[in-house]
Order: structure tokens, then sequence, then C-alpha cells
């Protein structure tokens, strides 16, 4: 379902940013329409937090279920205040919000660190501009006049960049299967790199010296600015719900760095 209005937000508790999505109480649940497919084209042809936040409107709500949505729906005006106990949101942060933001195809290998991706340009950093100029919840004024009939919906933002990225390599992979790529090489084809993590190997509970990783830079568990304390306190299915359920799966077998 279309979304007409949605926000930016940094939660102030996990130091990542979130989408405020402002829906209608009856919308709420209701079962998707069929996906349009020039918003799916939108997601998939992101390369900016700005058209990303943007497809992510126009698709509608990543979760339906009444159980999932249920910690995080908020009346409007509650979550500005934070009255209600969950999210403390805080402005939106122009360095973090680019770091939190790798866009497959474009994220460069890292041949410094070995084992994963850096950022590069097309990150956008005046598109990000704009969208926080445009769309920071903390700057929305007074929402209380949607409370009766509009509730707002707090998203990880990390989903979003996630959803999209593992769509794409998907379709990578797909492609590369179906022109007649070699098995052996196909992960390799499609720009998943061997790596050996030796500094964070306890960390990630790597049973081998290398392994694959996955062509998406950002790991919202494993932060590289936060120390281990914190991540112990991190709620990955609050935070991160899709990403969490496709790290903690038995049959992802590559290394999500």
């Amino acid at each position: 379902m279309h979304t007409d209005q949605i926000y930016i937000a940094r939660d102030g508790k996990s130091g990542m940013h979130v989408l405020v999505r402002i829906l209608a109480v009856d919308d709420i649940g209701v079962d998707y329409p069929p996906i349009d497919p020039d918003n799916f084209n939108k997601l998939m042809m992101a390369r900016d937090v700005k058209s990303l936040v943007l497809a992510a409107r126009d698709l509608g709500p990543m979760y339906i279920s009444a159980d999932i949505l249920s910690r995080r729906t908020f009346i409007p005006s509650h979550l500005q205040q934070d009255i209600e106990c969950g999210f403390n949101l805080i402005p939106p942060n122009l360095e973090s919000l680019l770091s939190e933001c790798y866009f497959d195809p474009y994220a460069i290998p890292d041949e410094i660190a070995g084992m994963g991706y850096r950022a590069i340009g097309r990150t956008g950093k005046k598109a990000t501009r704009e969208l926080i100029n445009e769309l920071d919840f903390t700057k929305a004024g007074d929402l209380s006049y949607l409370d009766s009939q509009f509730r707002a919906i707090v998203e990880p933002l990390h989903d979003w960049v996630f959803a999209r990225n593992l769509l794409s390599i998907l379709m990578r992979i797909g492609g590369l299967y179906r022109s007649g790529a070699d098995p052996d090489t196909i992960l390799e084809a499609a720009r998943f790199r061997q790596v050996n993590p030796m500094v964070l190997k306890k960390r990630f509970d790597i049973d081998t010296d290398t392994c694959y990783a996955i062509p998406i830079a950002f790991n919202p568990i494993y932060r590289m600015e936060n120390l281990a304390d914190k991540d112990i306190s991190f709620d990955a299915l609050q935070f991160c719900p899709l990403y969490d359920s496709l790290n903690c799966s038995d049959t992802c077998r590559f290394s999500l760095i």
C-alpha cells in the first residue's frame, strides 16, 4: 500500500536510522495488494538514501503481521514526545546514515582490510542532505492531529537496504546460472569474495579460516564503531528483523560482513 508520508530519524538506542511511516489505523495489518513493477524497479535502481526511502514509501510497509507490527506501532504524537516505551528518536546524522547505506553492486571491495567492502561516491551526500532536510521526523511539527485515525510505524532503514541488495544479488546469481556459469565459481562471478577474517574469527564464530563475504558492506549486528559489550544488549530482532532472520539461519553459509 502506498504511504503518503514518511520520515527518517535515528534511533537513540541502537544508533541506527529508521523510517517513520504514517498509516491509517484501518490499513495496519491489511494484506498487500500485488507489488507494482514500477515501484519494484525504483527499489532496485536506488543508488542513494533518498531514492531508497522514496521507493520504500511507494512500496508500502515491509511488515504487515499484527504481531510483528505490535512492537513498532505508535501514536504519532506519543512517538514524538517519547511517551511510549521503545524508540527514542533523534535527528538523522549524515555521516552515520551514509555508513549504513552500501548499495550493491556499487560497493567496492576493500583490499586493505581484506574482509569486506567500502562505500563509494554513489551513496550521494547531496541526496542524503536533501533527504534529511525534507524528511527529518524530529522537525515534522506537531502530529497530534493524526492521533485518532493514524499510527506511526517504525521500520529499520537497514532492512530496506538489505532487501534491495539481496534482491540484486539473487537476480545476478540467477542470471549467471541461466547463462551456464560454472557452479564452482558462480559466487566469485556474482562478486562474493573469499576472505580471511582472522581478527574477528572468534566474534563471528567462523569454523574455517576462509569464507565468502556477501557484497554488502554494513553489518548492523557487528557494527565496527561499537564495543563488544554494546553488542551484547543489541536486540537485532527489534532493530533489524529481516537481517537477523537471515544472519541467524542455519541455511546461511556465508559471512554477512
